[in-house]
C-alpha cells in the first residue's frame, strides 16, 4: 500500500508542475477610452488588435467589453500555454450596470514564447484586423437575380423578396446595411409601379439611422413616370404629376 501512494505522488509532481499558473510580470499597461458603441447593428468582436515581441517585453493590445466605471488593474497569467488576461478594480466600486469596449495595452515580461491560446476573462480572443464579427454570407438567385443577401457581418444587403414564389412577384425591399431603403411595388407584368425611398443618414461614427423624409415615386404600366413626391414624417411635402405621355400637368403640395 505504502509503495502504491509514493507512486502515485510521484507519478502526480510533474502534472502538478505542468497545471501551475505562472505569473507574469505587466511593467506597462494603457487604457483607451470606452467606446459606447453598442448600439450598433453588427456584433463587437472581442479580439487580440495587435501583438509585438520587444526585447525585453511582450506588448499587446486587445479590445474587449468591460464594466464602464472600474480603475483597472492588469492581471496576466500563463497556464498550459493559455494565456489568462483580465483587469481587476481597484477600488471595489458597487457593479455598474453599464459596460463599454475598452482597447487595452499589456506590456508584459517573462512570456518566453507565444502562448497558444489567449483569453480575457476566461473568454477566447484570437488575432483579428475584424473590428466585428463576422459569419458565411447567405443569398439566393432568383430569375439571375442576387436576392436575399446577407454580408459577411450579419446584416442584410439588396434585394429582399417578400414571397419565395418567384412567379408571382408583387413587391421586393430594398436594404443597405440592415435598414430598408426603399420598397418597390410592381405590375403583374412585373414592371415598377411605384417605389418609396427612405432616407437614411450617415453619422460620424458610421452608423446609419432613418431620416425623416421620403420620396414616393409612381410609374404607369408604361414605364413612363406619373408622379414623385418628397414627404416628411407628415405627409407634408411638394409634388409633380405627369400624364401618359411624359407632360408635365401639376406641381404643387402633396394631394392624396
Amino acid at each position: 500500500m505504502t509503495i502504491r501512494l509514493l507512486t502515485s505522488f510521484l507519478l502526480g509532481l510533474p502534472l502538478l508542475g505542468f497545471c501551475k499558473k505562472t505569473e507574469l510580470k505587466v511593467v506597462d499597461f494603457f487604457k483607451a477610452n470606452c467606446e459606447l458603441d453598442s448600439n450598433s447593428r453588427r456584433q463587437i468582436r472581442e479580439r487580440v488588435i495587435a501583438k509585438k515581441r520587444n526585447p525585453d517585453n511582450v506588448e499587446m493590445r486587445i479590445g474587449v467589453w468591460a464594466i464602464c466605471c472600474a480603475d483597472f488593474k492588469p492581471v496576466a497569467k500563463l497556464q498550459m500555454d493559455t494565456l489568462f488576461l483580465d483587469v481587476e478594480d481597484t477600488h471595489l466600486k458597487s457593479p455598474c450596470e453599464c459596460s463599454c469596449y475598452y482597447q487595452f495595452t499589456y506590456k508584459i515580461k517573462g512570456l518566453k514564447s507565444d502562448p497558444l491560446e489567449i483569453k480575457f476573462g476566461n473568454r477566447r480572443i484570437d488575432l483579428s484586423n475584424e473590428r466585428y464579427l463576422t459569419y458565411a454570407p447567405l443569398y439566393r438567385l432568383v430569375g439571375g437575380d442576387t436576392v436575399d443577401r446577407v454580408d459577411k457581418y450579419g446584416l442584410r444587403q439588396g434585394k429582399w423578396m417578400t414571397s419565395h414564389d418567384s412567379l408571382f412577384i408583387s413587391e421586393y425591399y430594398v436594404y443597405n446595411d440592415g435598414l430598408i431603403s426603399a420598397k418597390v411595388d410592381l405590375f403583374s407584368s412585373g414592371k415598377v409601379k411605384r417605389e418609396t425611398i427612405r432616407e437614411i443618414l450617415k453619422e460620424t461614427n458610421s452608423e446609419s439611422h432613418y431620416g425623416g423624409l421620403r420620396t414616393i415615386i409612381e410609374y404607369y404600366d408604361s414605364g413612363v413616370k406619373k408622379r414623385q413626391c418628397q414627404l416628411d414624417v407628415h405627409d407634408m411635402g411638394l409634388c409633380k404629376e405627369w400624364d401618359d405621355k411624359g407632360s408635365l400637368i401639376y406641381e404643387g403640395s402633396f394631394r392624396k
